[in-house]
Order: structure tokens, then sequence, then C-alpha cells
């Protein structure tokens, strides 16, 4: 069985205004029909960061995620959750990042669209910036689909 990784680069994505809300443009039809886990790795440029202010991904990858996220009115609704990130220090300077094993992978459907939609969002669940209200710096995330049906 083989794996499909897929390369996010937050510089040539296909649509959105800022960082942490992208749109990136993927050919699905490579992959064969079926179900899929997948897991997640990111390492993003230097940010201001606050350790005290929490980093979600969320995702649109096309399908239903069999996955349940607490929410304030149904507290168990489906969610695109993809994870979380860890606010690294390395000498003075600050970034986001996570290893392929630091969040649990979601499963879910072959995507049935040509787009992936990217999302960080704060513990307040609006768009991620950074300590200084800057836009969140540049980053790299793969994305890893292990067929396992």
């Amino acid at each position: 069985m083989h794996d499909k990784v897929i390369v996010i680069n937050s510089r040539v994505a296909f649509n959105g205004a800022v960082n942490a809300n992208q749109t990136y443009l993927m050919d699905f039809s490579t992959f064969d029909k079926g179900t899929y886990s997948v897991s997640m790795s990111y390492v993003g440029e230097s940010n201001a960061l606050n350790a005290d202010k929490t980093c979600s991904i969320y995702t649109n990858l096309g399908s239903s995620h069999v996955l349940a996220a607490s929410d304030a009115s149904t507290s168990a609704q489906t969610s695109a959750f993809l994870g979380v990130l860890k606010t690294r220090l390395s000498g003075s300077t600050t970034y986001l990042s996570c290893d392929i094993g630091d969040n649990a992978s979601i499963c879910v459907e072959r995507p049935s669209t040509n787009t992936i939609e990217i999302q960080m969002r704060d513990g307040n669940n609006a768009i991620y910036t950074d300590s200084a209200s800057a836009e969140l710096a540049n980053y790299i995330m793969t994305l890893r689909f292990t067929k396992i049906d």
C-alpha cells in the first residue's frame, strides 16, 4: 500500500488574501476511490508569537470527515479539524510547527473537489494572527493520505 503525500506551500496558493486562509489546487482524480487516513506536518517561518495563543488547522477536503468536535450549540458537529500547531522557540525566533505524529489522523473519503481550503484559527475561532496582529508567516504543510480500504 502506497501513501500519497501532498506538499502545500503557502507561497503558491490559488486563492486567498492571507496565509491563514488559502485555497490550493489539487487533482484528486489520481487517487483511488476509497477511505484514507490523513495526517499532517507543518513548519512556518518566523512570527511574533504568544505562547498563550492556540492555532488550529481546518480544511475542506471535499468529503465527509469521520470526526466529531465540540460545539457550543450541538456538542458534536462534524468538523474539518486537522490538528493544532505548537509554538516553537529557536534562539530568539518563534514559529509554528507540528510533526506528522503530533495530531491524530482523520479519515476521509477520496476528496471529490479539485481544491483544498486551509484555514488557521485561534482559540476564539478567528483567522489566526500573531501577537503583533500580523498575518501568519509563510509555511510548508504536508498531508499524508494512507488508503485504509
